[in-house]
């Protein structure tokens, strides 16, 4: 984990296709930030597992509200200094 790391937001990220995502670009130690509407235990399992090959955080809410896009930036940016 270092700073030339990238950073990438996955929107639906818990689940189906989101969550395989999540794991292929935590392979490639991309640094990311999750998104579904709710958590539960399953999305903190999915983050647990991801956490052990990359840094992950989980923002909760609707992204398709302009105010959860919004904190999903910018936890991108204050956790990881920017987005990629």
């Amino acid at each position: 984990k270092g700073s030339d790391m990238e950073t990438g937001i996955i929107t639906g990220g818990t689940r189906g296709i989101g969550a395989a995502i999540a794991r292929s670009l935590a392979q490639r130690k991309v640094r990311l930030v999750l998104n579904s509407r709710h958590a539960d235990a399953e999305v903190e399992k999915l983050v647990a597992e991801l956490s052990a090959m990359t840094d992950v955080v989980f923002v909760g809410g609707n992204a398709s509200e302009p105010a959860t896009a919004e904190s999903l930036v910018k936890e991108a940016v204050s956790r990881f200094g920017g987005l990629d």
